[in-house]
């Protein structure tokens, strides 16, 4: 699973929905 550098509130689930 793919995971940005950068973790903030909010993106981190955007990021994760989109690989999900």
């Amino acid at each position: 699973m793919p995971h940005l550098s950068h973790h903030e509130e909010g993106e981190e689930a955007k990021v994760e929905e989109t690989y999900i």
